[in-house]
């Protein structure tokens, strides 16, 4: 797996130790792959997953970094069946950086395959 950095390996490895992964949906593992990737992000939906669900419409977006933004569309993407992310916006460089292409592609696969796919 493709993680941002150390931390956000740990958070979400964490969130699999801490809930009955096998039992959530491919959809959901996906989305806080990502989301889990950033710290503001995270607090916010780990808040509302706490509390039995992920609502993208409650999740404040005013001020977020293009990073933040791409992060956050491409997990309601998987996760709600949405497009606010093109495959064009994944294969632009300027838009979406190597490190971020990684993570989404791991994403993907996950949404498909289940987190096993990626281990």
């Amino acid at each position: 797996m493709h993680y941002r950095g150390h931390i956000h390996k740990n958070v979400y490895q964490k969130f699999l130790k801490s809930r009955n992964h096998a039992k959530m949906d491919r959809a959901a593992l996906s989305a806080v792959f990502l989301l889990s990737a950033d710290s503001r992000i995270w607090y916010q939906a780990k808040r509302q997953m706490d509390m039995g669900g992920l609502n993208f419409n409650e999740l404040k977006i005013e001020g977020i970094n293009p990073v933040q933004y791409t992060l956050l569309r491409a997990a309601q993407d998987l996760y709600e069946e949405t497009q606010h992310i093109s495959l064009a916006d994944i294969t632009d460089r300027d838009l979406v950086p190597e490190w971020m292409f990684r993570m989404l592609n791991d994403a993907i696969t996950i949404r498909r395959f289940g987190v096993g796919a990626r281990a």
